[in-house]
């Protein structure tokens, strides 16, 4: 088996590289993970300015809705109570999702990781195995890779189970090295998950960030 090591690379074949080995040895930080927390929910659901604009539409369902259940607003129709009712349902969870959401898991990540950890991947052909200090060993078949995230901070894994995995860019020495390591994951089945906007709309109503 040929080793490929991030500070010593060539590009080789399709045949070749499904038989390399990758191996990343490097300091994850705090700040690390909540940009990639960041960067993979600006990739996959919405970026901050589209969400700051759901968030208003959400906040002013919901101010709306409690102004007329409430009376402020007095409408005579019982028609109106259910569209209140309705909006009320829709703006809590639009301000759930692109706002009170994205806080608690900004809140999990500096409560539940240490500032550094010392963290190794190596990808080989049975799979990943990852190594966090502090934490432990994992080991997760190629079939537990779901799809991967090409964030503007680095390249973001999502295994089956939700977790996800964060190669800084500053792993690879150049933009050459990163993309061969992007076609490695794709041609171990990997896919590259590419966001439209009905996938965000499904998120929000089913399964959210």
């Amino acid at each position: 088996m040929r080793i490929i090591e991030t500070n010593n690379f060539s590009f080789v074949s399709i045949d070749i590289l499904k038989a390399t080995m990758y191996k990343f040895q490097f300091t994850s930080t705090i700040e690390d993970l909540l940009e990639a927390d960041e960067a993979f929910r600006s990739e996959v659901f919405a970026r901050p300015a589209l969400r700051q604009s759901a968030t208003f539409i959400g906040v002013f369902f919901i101010q709306g809705s409690v102004f007329t259940l409430s009376g402020v607003f007095s409408f005579p129709e019982e028609g109106f109570m259910r569209i209140s009712l309705f909006l009320l349902v829709i703006g809590t969870i639009i301000t759930y999702y692109s706002a009170v959401a994205p806080w608690l898991s900004r809140r999990r990540i500096r409560m539940n990781n240490a500032a550094t950890q010392e963290v190794s991947l190596i990808f080989e052909d049975s799979g990943v195995q990852l190594d966090i200090q502090g934490v432990g060993s994992f080991v997760r078949a190629w079939g537990e890779m779901k799809y991967y995230v090409d964030t503007s901070k680095g390249i973001i894994i999502s295994s089956d189970d939700g977790t996800l995995n964060c190669l800084p860019n500053r792993v690879f020495p150049d933009k050459n090295e990163r993309e061969a390591f992007r076609k490695y994951l794709v041609i171990n089945d990997v896919l590259h998950y590419e966001v439209k906007l009905a996938d965000y709309i499904s998120a929000i109503f089913s399964h959210g960030p």
